[in-house]
């Protein structure tokens, strides 16, 4: 039994006081007031009403400056007996300290307290001095550079130069990304500095630039100081295998370069200053991966591996920029930088690109593999191993593959694959369906919930764990409904919905709280949610599963017309043959217009008389577009040209819709397939009569 359930009291005053809540974020005041309640009543023994204070806090929705505040005001201890309590405390205490890690983040970048905190370092008090390198380093790390660098190449003033290598070396791991970028600067006399400060901080990251400056510098007394900091720091002397390890350490968002504290919410690089650009934390792996691959084949342009590296960190990249887009993300201005990396990942070379795609599979990173294969697809020239591997792997990986394959033949003449061509019909013909989440311990309400919506054609997937429940949906995002209880077991709701509205991926998701008490549930949730549906009203599904497709589902159909697409122009290839697959394309008439015309093109270039039953079923079909119909009749043209004949039942249908279908084109098309069949005079004679008479009519 949840808090909420065992508490009406404590819940009626809960409502109360959300329903006074303003618009804006809470006040700190109230935060504070109701998160020290809480850790008064824990001490004092009494959880059940901490929790209740806790969740409040939760309830409130506090931003991310807000939680910050709540974070730095708050003695260490407090975080630390919150984590310790375990359960549900622990999941609340670390819920707030995401929130404040965030609003910590925002914060960092403020070149007004950067300078004040170094009129500190520079200033004549030591204990000053060290507070302001401490704070420097906690709250903006790599953000106080820039205005560091100036004094690193002051040669004038030696006594603040050594102040600042001394800050920044005890600003540590923070300030080594920016620093190694300074190492590219025109000025000799910073470079060795910045070589001297980076063995002094003794970051491994700094390795493969500091082997570069050591042999490659044109200036003897960097490459002194780039090779003495190499010998502190310690690591391979050779740059490119340094930078080619440093790639495949960030693609594997490995702990030695991306553990806590070192991943940021910007990318560094120099043009006669330091540049910072904004990057989501899903990009920044694979950026930082990639520009220690170009760093390598600037050194060696002859090496492979980099190539294959950035061809790889760049689909993985643009893979991750379509889950986003697809989900109803706004991606903002990273599309432009991504799609800059594409284009240099398709001049990088089919051998690089079969290699990377190989690499992909590895992993198991399908959204990189499945654009790799798009690639290949548009530049290589014959089936390779890592395509192979691919068409046998599962979901859009297979269906890229088989497309690529597909393209490869088009483009040089080739017959296709016939596994390729059964790999793009299984696609083209692949039932999508709405997929929804349950997150509810009522198991007679989850039944009831789960019958309707599989009445609708909806995959369903329910968790009576609310933790669980979560950890599932943020493994597999490609639902278009979550339903979650009004008081799910193991959290609040509020946590629940809050963990879902973080993800931007859950953007365009419709989110439902189901409960026995509607209008209670909706003056709790109405803000946070899109509707509420109870046992005795399911009308809300009407509207969260009326809108258009998104995510997987938007993904997998875009992926079923691009392989109808592809096999009607297969179908007209000289050299292709598609008739071994026409059962498995006549199946796949189910769909949409955009799957369904492409495919009855083809079937009218492949098709024999074991798929006239399937082509006749749309053309009579009155439930389906113009557009649909006519292309079924110019199908069964097709068809008959290759055969001449055609059953009675199926002569009668085509004459049926050649003489009362209410659109012109339709008959005519249904007439011309007439034309096509070879029938006895006497049948030929009733099939002029019927159209003659038709036509008066």
């Amino acid at each position: 039994m949840t808090l909420l359930r065992s508490r009406p009291g404590r819940l009626t005053t809960l409502i109360a006081s959300l329903l006074l809540l303003p618009a804006v974020a809470v006040a700190q005041s109230d935060l504070r007031e109701t998160f020290d309640q809480g850790v008064a009543l824990l001490r004092s023994g009494d959880r059940e009403a901490a929790l209740a204070e806790f969740q409040s806090v939760l309830a409130m929705d506090p931003s991310h400056e807000a939680a910050y505040e709540l974070w730095k005001s708050t003695s260490h201890d407090v975080w630390l007996d919150l984590l310790a309590e375990s359960g549900r405390f622990e999941l609340i205490g670390k819920r707030l300290m995401d929130l404040a890690s965030a609003g910590r983040e925002e914060r960092r970048d403020d070149a007004d307290a950067v300078d004040a905190l170094l009129n500190d370092v520079f200033g004549t008090d030591a204990i000053a001095r060290r507070k302001a390198i401490i704070t420097l380093g906690s709250q903006h790390g790599e953000f106080a550079v820039p205005a560091m660098v100036p004094i690193l190449s002051d040669q004038v003033d030696g006594d603040r130069r050594v102040l600042a290598i001394h800050a920044l070396t005890e600003m540590g791991s923070s300030v080594v990304l920016p620093l190694i970028q300074c190492l590219k600067s025109e000025d000799a006399f910073l470079r060795r500095q910045i070589a001297y400060t980076l063995g002094y901080i003794g970051d491994s990251r700094a390795v493969p630039a500091l082997a570069a400056a050591a042999t490659g510098d044109g200036d003897g007394g960097v490459a002194k100081a780039a090779a003495n900091a190499l010998s502190r720091v310690g690591g391979n002397s050779d740059a490119v295998a340094g930078y080619l390890i440093q790639g495949d350490l960030y693609r594997g968002t490995d702990p030695k370069v991306v553990g806590p504290g070192m991943r940021s919410s910007v990318v560094w690089s120099w043009d006669r200053s330091l540049v910072k650009s904004g990057t989501p934390a899903y990009l920044y792996d694979d950026k930082l991966a990639e520009a220690a691959y170009y760093e390598a084949l600037v050194i060696d342009p002859n090496n492979l591996a980099a190539r294959v590296g950035i061809a790889e960190s760049a689909a993985a990249q643009a893979g991750a920029l379509e889950t986003r887009s697809a989900a109803g993300v706004d991606v903002g201005d990273n599309e432009a930088a991504v799609s800059a990396s594409l284009l240099a990942a398709s001049a990088a070379g089919s051998d690089a690109l079969d290699m990377a795609l190989g690499r992909a599979l590895d992993i198991s990173d399908e959204t990189a593999a499945a654009v790799l294969c798009r690639l290949l697809g548009d530049t290589g020239t014959e089936r390779t191993g890592s395509l192979q591997r691919a068409l046998s792997a599962r979901g859009a990986v297979a269906s890229e593959a088989a497309l690529a394959l597909g393209h490869i033949a088009l483009r040089t003449g080739k017959a296709a694959d016939t596994d390729a061509v059964e790999a793009l019909s299984h696609s083209a013909g692949r039932k999508i369906m709405q997929v929804a989440a349950i997150i509810d311990d009522n198991e007679q309400r989850v039944n009831v919930l789960r019958n309707e919506l599989e009445g609708r054609g909806v995959l369903v997937r329910a968790w009576s764990s609310a933790a669980v429940g979560l950890a599932a949906i943020r493994r597999a995002p490609g639902f278009d409904l979550i339903i979650v209880s009004d008081m799910p077991a193991g959290l609040t709701a509020h946590q629940v919905f809050g963990d879902l509205r973080a993800d931007a991926r859950m953007e365009s998701v419709s989110l439902l709280v189901v409960a026995d008490d509607a209008d209670e549930a909706s003056d709790l949730y109405g803000d946070w949610t899109s509707g509420v549906v109870t046992t005795s009203d399911l009308s809300a599904f009407d509207d969260a599963l009326s809108g258009e497709m998104t995510g997987d589902r938007a993904r997998a159909q875009g992926l079923a017309v691009r392989s109808a697409q592809l096999l009607a122009d297969l179908s007209a290839s000289p050299v292709s043959d598609l008739s071994k697959t026409q059962g498995r394309l006549a199946a796949a008439l189910g769909g949409n217009d955009e799957v369904l015309v492409p495919l009855l093109t083809a079937l009218g270039r492949c098709g024999d008389g074991t798929v006239v039953t399937e082509v006749t079923a749309v053309l009579t079909d009155s439930n389906r577009s113009e557009g649909a119909r006519v292309a079924a009749a110019k199908a069964l043209t097709g068809i008959f040209t290759r055969t001449g004949s055609a059953g009675q039942e199926t002569t009668a249908a085509i004459l049926e819709t050649a003489t009362q279908a209410d659109s012109a084109k339709l008959r005519m098309s249904a007439a011309t397939a007439l034309g096509r069949l070879e029938l006895d005079a006497e049948t030929r004679a009733s099939v002029l009569s019927g159209l003659r008479s038709s036509a008066s009519e």
